[in-house]
């Protein structure tokens, strides 16, 4: 059996750590909507995962040639075209920093967002469970259950996981990336 080139073995690597990083975040947004926890599934979500992958689309759209060793050199035959090279792998790694933060922002905002409503619907809920289930007045007990069992949904049960599945994912294709330009750069 051959062996696969350290080059080969990085390239797969980085493609199969690329996959199980989305994978974590499908992973998470299914299991947190089957699940009906709050907060509900934001598109936002999305987003610090797909800057990371246009981040990676850039790294790969920069001509690796031009960023081997002869090139780094200021008097080489073309120093323009290893500058450009440079900028823009530079800029892509800038591009996935940005969505790594973007992750992190928003993990702290869903962890805020629910730790802030399980604290109000907490104390909402018992004062409105006293004030509609009162002895002397049973009809209205029974035309305001709905509000009373709208406001017990709004105290569904936090889940932290997409908040995380998100940063992991971001780090995930962050390091896919760089693993990937590694192995293209030093074929």
């Amino acid at each position: 059996m051959r062996v696969p080139s350290r080059r080969a073995a990085l390239v797969y690597a980085s493609g199969g750590l690329f996959a199980a990083a989305w994978w974590v975040f499908v992973d998470a947004v299914a299991w947190h909507r089957a699940h009906g926890m709050a907060p509900a599934v934001d598109a936002a979500w999305a987003l610090p995962g797909l800057t990371c992958t246009l981040a990676g689309l850039m790294a790969a759209m920069t001509p690796m040639d031009a960023l081997g060793t002869e090139s780094w050199h200021a008097f080489s035959d073309r120093p323009a075209r290893a500058s450009v090279a440079r900028c823009w792998l530079f800029g892509s790694f800038i591009v996935s920093f940005a969505g790594l933060a973007a992750a992190a922002t928003l993990a702290l905002g869903i962890t805020a967002h629910s730790h802030a409503t399980d604290a109000m619907t907490a104390s909402s809920v018992d004062g409105l469970a006293r004030h509609f289930t009162r002895d002397d007045d049973a009809a209205m007990t029974a035309d305001n259950a709905a509000v009373l069992a709208a406001w017990r949904l709004a105290d569904a049960p936090y889940d932290g996981w997409p908040g995380q599945a998100i940063v992991v994912q971001s780090a995930g294709i962050l390091t896919a990336t760089a693993m990937w330009v590694w192995a293209r750069v030093h074929e």
